[in-house]
């Protein structure tokens, strides 16, 4: 049997005018987190390769996707920083309630699950080196990676916008 990981970071958000745009950042590299009696870090490069063609947006990784890869309102990219994420949600009520529950700040994370993990251990310290699949990307409750961002945002939103609400959200 496949064993599926989970792991969620935290967000910020914005909203958009002409429909609900979510990005940031799934999982970033080199920021080590406590999972129950271990740390954790995912190495840069972990995510080169990856089967991402299944993968779904989801909220606490269950009820219905409100984007996925299959049909192209979802991305998944692999850059310096981590795991980008680019989700055009579903109109539906879902979505503008994760819209509104993320500017309360009721939702402050993201969360990704994966599977056909490569990794090291050292004492209690796993160093993720690969990462075969991705099955999902998820809004959540508790992050376990506090260091990237989530965005609802208009298509029009610059790139730099994304990265300093980014490192806003590191320096606190």
């Amino acid at each position: 049997m496949m064993k599926v990981e989970r792991r969620a970071v935290q967000s910020d958000v914005s909203v958009d005018d002409d429909g609900l745009v979510v990005e940031g950042y799934a999982a970033v590299y080199d920021r080590p987190t406590v999972i129950g009696d271990f740390e954790e870090v995912i190495a840069p490069g972990a995510f080169g390769g990856a089967d991402f063609r299944d993968a779904v947006f989801l909220v606490d990784h269950g009820g219905l996707p409100l984007a996925t890869a299959r049909a192209w309102t979802l991305d998944l990219n692999p850059d310096a920083t981590g795991l980008r994420v680019v989700a055009r949600l579903a109109p539906v009520t879902a979505a503008r309630d994760l819209v509104t529950l993320i500017k309360r700040g009721d939702i402050t994370g993201m969360s990704f699950a994966f599977s056909d993990v490569t990794d090291e251990w050292v004492g209690r310290r796993r160093v993720i080196r690969k990462i075969g699949k991705v099955w999902d990307v998820s809004a959540v409750t508790w992050p376990a990676y506090r260091e990237t961002v989530i965005v609802a945002r208009s298509l029009a939103m610059s790139y730099n916008s994304l990265r300093k609400s980014q490192t806003r959200i590191k320096l606190i």
